[in-house]
């Protein structure tokens, strides 16, 4: 196995005006990554976290849970919009 596979650089997020609204979405069942490590991740690149109760780690795949996270993605996105329209307002007055 390479070694870059082993140990990847490390990441550096954008600066917070090239940012673009980001969402870590995880399920609070997944077997694979604990809650801290979905919070370190919405951390390190300033993301909204959003964690399903009893969901599991394939949110996108998982048939009872693939509307759920639909749902979710949805109303984030319907947020965010909400946001930036407000944000633009602001900075038109």
């Amino acid at each position: 196995m390479s070694a870059e596979l082993m140990a990847p650089p490390p990441l550096t997020p954008p600066g917070a005006e090239d940012r673009p609204p980001i969402l870590v979405l995880g399920g609070d069942a997944d077997v694979f990554l604990p809650r801290s490590a979905m919070q370190e991740t919405a951390d390190l690149w300033r993301a909204d976290l959003d964690v399903l109760k009893g969901a599991p780690h394939g949110l996108m795949i998982d048939t009872a849970w693939r509307d759920a996270t639909a749902g979710k993605i949805i109303a984030w996105l319907s947020d965010v919009d909400s946001r930036q329209e407000v944000g633009r307002q602001r900075s038109a007055q």
